[in-house]
């Protein structure tokens, strides 16, 4: 995508102050301007597809290891043009730019900007197609706790711990965030018992 050229040349020409500004606004214009040129089609669940499977192949697998399809699948929204509903595939994949440049450099960090992009997917995504996945309901309570919003955080997880019961990441952020003692030490052995081999539960 021409953005990511752009932000690569941005990023290192401008003062970090600026830059962080100005590059809000222009996240916030691309993607105004790639979404009123997207064909948004909710009959086209190929992004649905793409973050499921990234979902089960990175954050949900104990392999953690992502296939061939999903990665076809991903090179198609990055390097074709004109393809539908790729406004969400802009959201999803900015998010995660910004996220990796602030894991690099710190002076980056946008807590903000990040929180409105998944928030962004998150609307755009349940509009079209009357469901948030998985990945995007983890990121957005990440988003939460990056910008100091635990209370909401601990009630973004419990929603949708009801909706996605076996989404072992969301339990994971459920028990590192539960304050009673007992609940806390119930939903850790269940960790343990259930999900031993699980990445994030060996973090535990």
């Amino acid at each position: 995508m021409k953005f990511r050229i752009f932000l690569i040349i941005f990023l290192t020409t401008c003062s970090v102050f600026s830059q962080i500004q100005d590059v809000v606004v222009a996240t916030e214009e691309e993607y105004k301007e790639l979404k009123s040129k997207t064909i948004i089609d909710s009959s086209d669940t190929r992004i649905l597809k793409l973050l499921d499977n990234l979902f089960n192949e990175s954050l949900q697998s104990d392999e953690n290891s992502i296939t061939e399809e999903t990665v076809n699948l991903y090179k198609m929204f990055n390097e074709a043009g004109n393809i539908p509903n790729e406004h969400l595939f802009f959201l999803f994949t900015t998010y995660q730019y910004f996220v990796s440049e602030a894991t690099r450099n710190p002076k980056l960090s946008n807590p903000d900007l990040q929180l409105w992009l998944i928030n962004t997917l998150s609307e755009e995504m349940d509009t079209l197609f009357g469901v948030i996945p998985k990945m995007v309901a983890i990121y957005k309570g990440e988003s939460l706790l990056a910008t100091g919003q635990k209370s909401e955080a601990i009630k973004h997880f419990a929603k949708f711990i009801a909706i996605y019961p076996n989404a072992i990441p969301i339990k994971v952020y459920r028990f590192q965030l539960e304050s009673d003692f007992t609940k806390k030490e119930i939903m850790y052995n269940e960790l343990k018992t259930k999900h031993t081999n699980h990445w994030m539960v060996k973090g535990l």
